[in-house]
Order: structure tokens, then sequence, then C-alpha cells
């Protein structure tokens, strides 16, 4: 991945989801705000994640609350029938 700036302090986001049950609801703005608030708690200057690249809903959500996507595409081979794709997002946050 490109990270913006790979020298500054950034938290990465490792699991993140929201209950189909409960979607279009806000939660998902919600902890992001929470997520971005703890970033600037611990006085990191980026908050990072990794999304699967079939994901469309997370994308969005993540464009949608000021979140960029970096150059590159994680990859791993599942199996011969399966790849893992995963794109980066990071989000600048300003103290």
């Amino acid at each position: 991945m490109k990270w913006e700036n790979t020298h500054d302090k950034a938290l990465y986001l490792d699991c993140f989801g929201v209950n189909v049950d409960y979607s279009r609801r806000g939660i998902g703005i919600m902890m992001l705000k929470h997520a971005i608030a703890l970033t600037k708690q611990k006085d990191a200057k980026y908050l990072r994640l990794f999304v699967v690249n079939i994901n469309v809903p997370a994308i969005n959500l993540y464009l949608r609350n000021g979140f960029r996507q970096v150059d590159g595409i994680y990859e791993e081979k599942i199996d011969d029938n399966f790849t893992l794709r995963e794109y980066g997002f990071e989000i600048k946050v300003s103290r």
C-alpha cells in the first residue's frame, strides 16, 4: 500500500462491521466517528484500514466519510479458486 506518510503515527482499524439486521441506521458512521476521535486522543495523524474489494457498501461508507483509497491492492491466495483482494483506506485526522 502507498500510505500518505508512513513516518507519521497511525492507528489501524482491524475488524469493523455492522450486523445486517442493523444496517442503514447510522451505526457504522457512529463507530467511524468514535474511531477517529480515538485516533486523535492517541495523538495519531492517520486512521487506516483494509476492506475486501467486493464490499461495496463498506467502500462507499469510507469514501462518504472522508477516507481516501490509497494505491495498491493486498492479495492473498486462499486456494486455487480464490484470491482475497483488499484495498487500503486512510483518513488524516486533525487535532
